[in-house]
């Protein structure tokens, strides 16, 4: 009897192993690939100039979003090629008043006042606007970001007319405290390994869920179909997925976001981004299969992989604590588990930019053990929290700096 136990608590540890390995080669494989030298298609010189939307679904944070919409309208482009459409929910009278004076439109000043609140609800009263205009991409923005002041000049030069759907380079607009950090550090990672790995391999690139450009035709197409109520992002990805439906990259198109500054607000944000994952995650693994069978779409399968992936904090805990405790107890994983720590140094190694490499790094690293266990203690709480309409909390209502 003892022997069958043993026999099973080495099989389960050798599949733990290897879903960790497979962890840590698919991160390592797409930061090996975000090395490889791209060259872009070039454009020709004269190229008419786009017609843009950009819509910015704004819940409560009054102050923030009338710094931001100022910031994003010192646009280095014709004022009448672009307009901002803010869907306002649960703006004070005072900020809508605000908001109106600053827009040259002030009809694009939406006041909503929803009785259940999430970001689909407020885009499709974008819809009508947004149909009687003139207007060829749509850019979706949150609150608090704020696009580079040739954003729109820059995009007019990427875009293709083979592009639907596009992905600009998210960055950091405050780097004030240790968990501020950690989570620009996060979605550098990310945007290298996701976003900039993928594109080099020809893949689709993940999305963020702001900084997304969208043709103006798809977005109405499908603008009523949408209903994720957390993790918008993940339902995009999976529409455009199933589809096959290429996401583009550009890489130096950047639009500053803040940074989660505190731990509490760190949990809450993991939580809802780790719930809708899993979500889709199991909605999707065995329709991808099968429409990789069907019609080889590698992208769909391929996006469901990143979701069956740990998140990048935890995925770094538990390999160091799977080191620890073969060593202590099951010396026979302890290759296994050495290569993995090895993978995911090398991963972080070749996607944290220099930048980062500062005295204020060491000291958010600090931060990584409290971090790691309230991560891994809030796993509990996943279930419906992709259901329930949450927010993160902004404080900062100045540019980059």
């Amino acid at each position: 009897m003892a022997t069958v136990f043993n026999n099973i608590v080495l099989y389960f540890l050798l599949f733990i192993n290897a879903y960790l390995l497979l962890n840590a080669l698919y991160l390592f494989f797409f930061a090996l690939a975000s090395k490889l030298k791209y060259t872009p298609k070039k454009r020709s010189s004269s190229i008419n100039n786009k017609g843009f939307v950009i819509v910015v679904p704004a819940y409560k944070n009054d102050a923030v979003i009338i710094e931001s919409l100022k910031f994003n309208f010192r646009q280095y482009y014709p004022k009448d090629c672009y307009e901002i459409i803010v869907a306002g929910d649960k703006l004070e009278p005072e900020t809508i008043e605000e908001l109106r004076k600053i827009n040259p439109m002030p009809n694009n000043i939406l006041d909503l006042q929803l009785e259940s609140s999430s970001k689909v609800k407020s885009l499709r009263h974008t819809y009508d606007i947004i149909k009687n205009g003139n207007f060829d991409y749509l850019i979706m923005l949150d609150i608090d970001n704020l696009m580079e002041p040739n954003y729109l000049s820059k995009l007019n030069n990427f875009i293709q007319d083979k592009h639907i759907a596009i992905q600009t380079h998210r960055v950091a607009k405050n780097l004030d405290t240790p968990y501020s950090i950690l989570d620009a550090i996060s979605e550098e990672v990310n945007n290298n390994v996701f976003r900039k790995g993928h594109r080099n391999m020809g893949l689709s690139a993940a999305l963020i869920g702001s900084g997304v450009i969208f043709k103006v035709d798809y977005y109405l197409e499908n603008l009523m179909k949408w209903k994720a109520v957390g993790g918008f992002d993940k339902e995009l990805e999976i529409e455009l997925a199933q589809n096959n439906i290429r996401v583009y990259y550009a890489d130096d198109i950047l639009v500053y976001d803040e940074k989660t500054r505190y731990l509490d607000e760190l949990k809450v944000q993991r939580t809802r981004w780790l719930s809708a994952q899993f979500f889709y995650l199991r909605t999707n693994i065995f329709k991808s299969l099968s429409i990789l069978l069907r019609n080889g779409n590698f992208n769909y399968i391929d996006k469901i992989l990143q979701y069956a992936l740990l998140p990048r904090i935890l995925m770094s805990g538990i390999l160091f604590m799977f080191f620890v405790f073969h060593l202590c107890f099951f010396p026979q994983f302890i290759g296994i588990a050495t290569l993995n720590i090895l993978l995911n140094i090398a991963t972080l190694a070749l996607t944290i930019p220099k930048k980062f490499i500062n005295k204020k790094i060491a000291n958010a690293v600090l931060y990584l053990p409290i971090t790691f266990f309230t991560l891994f203690f809030n796993l509990r709480k996943l279930k419906g929290a992709n259901r329930r309409f949450i927010i993160t909390p902004h404080h900062t209502t100045k540019g980059p700096r």
